[in-house]
């Protein structure tokens, strides 16, 4: 499959990930390689650590920054059980991405939050 950089280019609505990876800042979050349900939890982190640094930042209002780190937490905590529960996962990922959406600035997150709702819907 042909893939084209597509660094610093703004993008507006819903977006797919065909190639399989997502780039957000310095860090590389890859839930197109999730193929079990054991490496969502690992890849969630990651997501979160990209939000902790958003907030950080000043991309992300803390008090947004705050309840979608725990939105993810959650998530992390749930992809880590023996028998991760699908709703409550994308219900998880769901507010956090519906907490980011309103924030203009942050939404290079949201692919991120999407790609990582697909990956549950694969292994799970």
């Amino acid at each position: 499959m042909t893939q084209f950089h597509q660094e610093h280019q703004q993008v507006f609505g819903q977006q797919q990930n065909a190639g399989g990876d997502i780039h957000n800042a310095n860090q590389s979050l890859t839930f197109g390689t999730v193929q079990r349900p054991e490496d969502l939890a690992t890849l969630l982190t990651q997501l979160q650590d990209t939000i902790t640094h958003a907030t950080t930042d000043g991309i992300l209002p803390k008090k947004t920054g705050i309840d979608a780190k725990a939105a993810l937490e959650k998530a992390v905590v749930e992809a880590e059980e023996p028998k991760p529960d699908k709703k409550s996962l994308l219900d998880y990922l769901t507010t956090a991405k519906t907490l980011i959406e309103s924030i203009t600035a942050a939404s290079g997150l949201i692919p991120s939050i999407v790609t990582a709702i697909e990956a549950v819907h694969k292994v799970l």
